[in-house]
C-alpha cells in the first residue's frame, strides 16, 4: 500500500489526472470510476491532458450508481460525462453505464452482464478509481449494509434500492486500486481505514488481487495520520 499527501485538492486532482493517463498509457484499458465531488475534477483534467489515441481500446465501468434517469443531477453517469466524456468525445460504445432508471435487481445484473462480457473469465479490471465517505463507506458499500457480505455477485442493489453498488469481489479483482479522498471531514475515516483491524470501515476490506492499492490524500483529509 502507498500513501501519497498532496497539499490541497487541487494537487490531489492533477496527481490523479495524471496517474490516470499513465496507466491508459501503460495499456492498463479497463476502468472502474468512482461517483462523487472529489473525483470530478480529476475527470476533467484528465480529458484536458489526454493525447490523440490514448483513448483506444478503453473501456470504462462504475464502482455505483444511484437508482435514477442518466441525465437525473445526482447519477454518477452524468457527472463522469459531463466532466470528461462528452469533452474528450470518448466513444459512447465504451462507456457502461449502470442503468440506475430500471428496476435495481436488473440493473445490478445487466451490469454485471456487460462488464463479464468485456472483461473475461475469470473477471479483471485494470484501475480503480474509490471515494471514501465519512463513515468509511466506499462505492455503496456503507456499513451495516447486506451487500458488504456478497461473495459472488459483482453488482447488488443497495440502500433499499436507491442504490446499484459494485461488491467486494468486483473491486478486489482490479490491479490497482486508487482513493481519492479530500477535507478534513474525512480524516477520521482514512484513518480507521489504514489503521484500525480490517473491517473496522468498509473501505478497509478492498483487497485488490493485484496487491496494488493507492491513497491520494489532501492534507486535511490526512490530518489524523501518524
Amino acid at each position: 500500500m502507498t500513501v501519497e499527501i498532496h497539499d490541497d485538492a487541487e494537487a490531489l486532482a492533477r496527481a490523479a489526472a495524471e496517474m490516470v493517463l499513465r496507466e491508459i498509457r501503460a495499456g492498463r484499458k479497463r476502468l472502474l470510476l468512482a461517483g462523487g465531488t472529489t473525483p470530478s475534477h480529476t475527470y476533467e483534467l484528465v480529458g484536458r491532458g489526454a493525447q490523440p489515441g490514448d483513448y483506444k481500446g478503453v473501456h470504462i465501468f462504475f464502482g455505483d450508481e444511484r437508482a435514477v434517469p442518466p441525465d437525473h443531477v445526482e447519477s454518477n453517469y452524468r457527472m463522469v460525462r459531463r466532466a470528461w466524456l462528452d469533452p474528450a468525445r470518448f466513444p459512447p460504445e465504451r462507456v457502461h453505464r449502470i442503468r440506475g432508471e430500471i428496476d435495481p435487481e436488473r440493473a445490478a445484473r445487466l451490469a454485471e452482464e456487460d462488464l463479464r462480457a468485456v472483461a473475461g473469465e475469470p473477471v479483471g479490471l485494470d484501475l480503480a478509481l474509490l471515494g471514501l465517505g465519512t463513515d468509511g463507506h466506499t462505492a455503496s458499500l456503507f456499513p451495516g449494509s447486506e451487500a458488504l457480505a456478497e461473495s459472488l455477485r459483482l453488482y447488488v442493489p443497495a440502500r433499499e434500492g436507491r442504490r446499484i453498488t459494485g461488491t467486494y469481489p468486483l473491486l478486489n479483482c482490479v490491479d490497482r486500486v486508487v482513493f481519492l479522498v479530500s477535507g478534513a471531514s474525512k480524516a477520521e475515516a482514512v484513518r480507521s481505514a489504514l489503521h484500525d483491524p480490517p473491517g473496522t470501515v468498509p473501505a478497509s476490506l478492498v483487497q485488490p488481487r493485484g496487491g496494488a492499492a493507492t491513497w491520494l490524500l489532501d492534507r486535511e483529509a490526512a490530518s489524523l495520520l501518524d
